[in-house]
């Protein structure tokens, strides 16, 4: 069976460098559907899909989400794709 894409546009198995508030690992674009820190998840997942919407292999950005709390929270993301 199939196993169903994180990122529609992006196989699961596609690597990348990922870097977070100045926290940088590489690791696949489906390992990225297990991260526990909600908001940098949230960030980090539309910068991915963002990558997709555009066929582009990098981005950087500063990101508003909102926490638990639904405070704004900025988040810095760089994602590149190898």
């Amino acid at each position: 069976m199939k196993t169903k894409a994180y990122i529609p546009g992006l196989k699961n198995s596609q690597k990348a460098f990922v870097v977070v508030n100045g926290v940088g690992w590489r690791t696949t674009v489906g390992q990225l559907s297990e991260m526990v820190f909600t908001t940098q998840s949230v960030a980090v997942q539309k910068v991915l899909e963002r990558l997709a919407k555009e066929k582009i292999t990098g981005m950087s950005t500063t990101m508003r989400v909102y926490d638990y709390k639904m405070e704004p929270v900025s988040v810095e993301v760089q994602v590149s794709l190898y």
